[in-house]
């Protein structure tokens, strides 16, 4: 790709990107209370902006509260504290110029139920990992097949 294509702004649907420069998402395990990242996590994707990338990504945050985790400390954006904390990092990006995009993600079969507040894994199939988990040596429990339940956004784990 020639330079004047790199730092060439572009569209994508409704957003526009200042150039083709993005920060990949990352999995920083990070939170150190409420799932919300630390400051400086969430300063590092601001200066990522304020320094020219086009496109930034949030590190990934855990798509539900139930089922979700498979590894300690990692983001949610499901309360409104946790929201709360990310919209003067996504207001941030924005003023620099910059688009943000929130990493969605959801462990499946080698989440860890000790760590994900139901105590619960699900997954498309009831198939477990054939690898132990890195995390505790020991091996992934059977998950539960997901259901239409477990997906319709009409029924926050909160209801449950």
């Amino acid at each position: 790709m020639a330079e004047k294509d790199l730092f060439s702004g572009f569209r994508i649907k409704n957003a526009h990107l200042k150039n083709r420069i993005g920060l990949a998402p990352m999995t920083r395990t990070s939170s150190v209370k409420d799932s919300v990242p630390r400051r400086d996590v969430l300063d590092f994707l601001v200066r990522r902006a304020q320094n020219g990338v086009g496109l930034v990504f949030t590190e990934a945050v855990l798509t539900d509260y139930e089922s979700a985790q498979g590894y300690p400390r990692q983001s949610r954006m499901v309360t409104q504290r946790q929201i709360e904390a990310w919209k003067p990092v996504v207001r941030a990006i924005r003023e620099a110029g910059s688009t943000a995009v929130m990493q969605m993600f959801h462990c499946g079969r080698v989440a860890w139920p000790e760590i994900n507040p139901a105590g619960r894994i699900i997954a498309p199939s009831p198939v477990a990992p054939k690898q132990e988990n890195p995390l505790t040596g020991e091996p992934f429990p059977v998950p539960d097949e997901i259901s239409r339940f477990d997906i319709d956004p009409a029924h926050p784990a909160e209801n449950r």
